[in-house]
C-alpha cells in the first residue's frame, strides 16, 4: 500500500511536469494560459510537498539543505516528547487505574475458565496437568516421610485406650457367637469322621488301664473292662461328644448360653488386663520395628502413579470426572460474594502497587527499544506506518496547486481583458 502511494505521488507530479511542458508545444491562447498556469501550480505545489515530506526524513538529493531531515535531527527530542507523551498523557498511571478500577478480574476469570472447561484445548491441557502432578511424585523421596510418619503414630498407638474398643466391637458384632458356631461346627465335622472314633476309643482305653483300685472296686473294674473294647469306647465317646456339641447349636441351649456369657465375661474382664495390655503393646512394638514400612509404601506409590496415569489417560477423564469438578469448584467460589469481593480488592491493589511501582518502565522500554534502531531503520520504520498518509500529501498538493494554478491564471486573464 505505501508503494503504491508512493508511485501514485510521483505519478501526479510527472503529469504536472509533463503537462506544464507540453504548454509550450501549443500555440497561445487562453485555454493554453490557463492550462500553462494550472500545471505549473500544480508542478510547484508538488514539488514543496515533496521537498517537505522528504526534508522530515532526510535531506532532499542529498543535498545539506539546513531545517531538512529534520527526524534525525531531532530524534532525542522526538523520542523524548514521546516518552513524556506516553507516561504522562496517554499511559498515565491515573489513566491505567481508572481504567482497571472497572474492570472485574476474578468474575472475569471464573466465566472464562466456565466457558472453557469443556472445550477440547482445555482438556488436553487438564491432562498433562494431571500427568505432571503424577509424575511430580516422588516414591524415593516421600516413601521414607510417609512411612516415619506411619511408624510414628502406631508407636504412640495407646493399647490400653483400643483394646477395650476393639473388645466392644466384639461383642456388639456377635463376633463370639460366630466363633463359637464356627468351632462346633468344626467339631462335629471332626467327631463325626470314622478315625475319631478310632482315637477316643484308644485314648479312653488307655486311661482306664492306668487306674488302680482297691478291694472289691478293682474286681467291679476288671470285669467292666472285660465287657469293653477300643470301638465300643470309641462309639460310646464319640456318640456322646457329637450329642453335646449338636446341643451348642441350639441357641436357647442352656450349655450354649453358660459358655458365650463365660466368654464375654473373660473378655470385659481383659479391657483391664495390665499384663495383656503390656503382651499387645510389646507384640505392636515388635511388629512396628520389623515392618519395612518404607518399601510397602513405595510400592503402594508406585502402584497408586500406574493407576492413576491409566485413569487419567481415559477418554472421558477431563469431560467426565476432572471438570465436574472444577466446575463446582467454580461455582461455590461464584456464589462466595464475600470471598470474591475480597479476592477482587486485593488484586487490585496488588495491580496498583505493580503500576505505581514499575509505570516508570513503560518509557524505559519504549526508550530502550527505540535506542536499538538506527537512524535508517526508524525512518524507514515511519515511512512504513506513516508512509501512505505522507504520499497523499504530495498528490493533494499537486492538485492543490493545480487548481489555485487555475484560479490566479484566471484571474490574471481577467484583469489583463478588461
Amino acid at each position: 500500500m505505501v508503494r503504491k502511494s508512493k508511485h501514485l505521488a510521483s505519478i501526479s507530479l510527472g503529469i504536472m511536469g509533463a503537462g506544464f511542458i507540453s504548454t509550450f508545444l501549443i500555440p497561445p491562447s487562453i485555454s493554453s494560459n490557463l492550462l500553462q498556469g494550472g500545471f505549473e501550480g500544480g508542478l510547484v505545489g508538488g514539488l514543496a510537498d515533496w521537498f517537505a515530506v522528504t526534508a522530515l526524513f532526510r535531506h532532499p538529493l542529498g543535498l545539506p539543505i539546513p531545517h531538512t531531515a529534520l527526524v534525525v535531527k531531532n530524534r532525542e527530542k522526538i523520542t523524548a516528547q514521546l516518552v513524556h507523551m506516553l507516561e504522562n498523557d496517554w499511559l498515565s498511571k491515573e489513566s491505567i487505574l481508572h481504567k482497571l478500577a472497572n474492570i472485574e478480574f476474578v468474575r472475569t476469570i471464573l466465566d472464562r475458565l466456565s466457558k472453557e472447561l469443556l472445550s477440547e484445548r482445555a482438556g488436553q491441557r487438564m491432562v498433562a496437568i494431571s500427568l505432571a502432578l503424577l509424575d511430580a511424585i516422588d516414591v524415593a523421596r516421600w516413601a521414607p516421610v510417609i512411612g516415619a510418619e506411619i511408624r510414628g503414630r502406631l508407636y504412640a498407638l495407646e493399647v490400653d485406650r483400643f483394646l477395650p474398643k476393639a473388645i466392644d466391637w466384639l461383642i456388639d458384632s456377635d463376633s463370639d457367637i460366630q466363633l463359637l458356631d464356627f468351632l462346633v461346627a468344626k467339631g462335629l465335622t471332626w467327631a463325626k469322621q470314622e478315625n475319631t472314633r478310632v482315637t477316643l476309643g484308644t485314648m479312653a482305653l488307655q486311661a482306664l488301664s492306668n487306674i488302680e483300685l482297691d478291694g472289691f472296686m478293682q474286681f467291679a473294674f476288671k470285669s467292666f473292662m472285660g465287657f469293653v473294647n477300643e470301638e465300643k469306647l470309641g462309639t460310646i465317646l464319640q456318640n456322646v461328644l457329637i450329642r453335646g456339641l449338636e446341643g451348642f447349636k441350639e441357641t436357647d441351649a442352656k450349655a450354649r448360653i453358660q459358655v458365650l456369657s463365660y466368654i464375654r465375661t473373660e473378655l470385659l474382664q481383659l479391657k483391664e488386663n495390665p499384663q495383656l495390655i503390656a503382651t499387645c503393646t510389646k507384640w505392636k512394638n515388635s511388629w512396628v520395628d520389623h515392618w519395612d514400612a518404607d518399601a510397602a509404601i513405595a510400592e503402594l506409590l508406585r502402584s497408586f502413579k500406574e493407576k492413576a496415569r491409566l485413569f487419567v489417560q481415559r477418554e472421558t477423564y477431563a469431560e467426565e470426572f476432572l471438570a465436574p469438578i472444577l466446575q463446582s469448584l467454580i461455582n461455590a467460589i461464584r456464589q462466595n460474594a464475600d470471598f470474591v469481593n475480597t479476592c477482587e480488592k486485593e488484586l487490585h491493589e496488588y495491580i496498583s502497587h505493580f503500576i505505581e511501582d514499575h509505570h516508570g518502565k513503560i518509557g524505559t522500554i519504549v526508550l530502550e527499544n527505540l535506542n536499538q534502531l538506527d537512524d535508517d531503520t526508524l525512518i524507514q520504520l515511519m515511512e512504513d506506518k506513516l508512509g501512505q498518509d505522507l504520499q497523499w500529501i504530495r498528490v493533494n498538493g499537486a492538485v492543490c496547486g493545480c487548481l489555485i494554478g487555475f484560479l490566479i491564471t484566471g484571474f490574471k486573464l481577467v484583469l489583463s481583458a478588461s
